[in-house]
């Protein structure tokens, strides 16, 4: 299993509380198994690239280049992992979990 952190929080009640998207966020943390983890990075960078490229061209989009810099810095976490974590287990170490 890959222990992965993650800096989520609901935008929704950040409005409803005041709170600007420059606040901290709450951290959490959740276990994957590799291949879970390959998985969720694969939807996330197409999920990405979608909101970056394809949604523009529709009428009446309103895109957030916030949230898009903040799945891109998201998607080079979870790969980083994903390098290290696969590096350890095909040298015979253990991954907590």
């Amino acid at each position: 299993m890959v222990n992965v952190l993650s800096l989520m929080e609901n935008r929704n009640s950040q409005k409803r509380r005041g709170q600007t998207a420059k606040e901290p966020m709450t951290r959490i943390a959740i276990k994957f198994t590799i291949k879970e983890l390959e998985l969720l990075t694969s939807l996330a960078a197409d999920q990405v690239f979608r909101r970056e490229f394809i949604d523009p061209k529709m009428p009446g989009y309103r895109g957030n280049h916030e949230e898009i810099g903040l799945g891109k810095a998201l998607i080079e976490r979870m790969r980083t992992s994903l390098k290290s974590s696969s590096s350890n287990h095909a040298n015979g170490v253990r991954i907590a979990g």
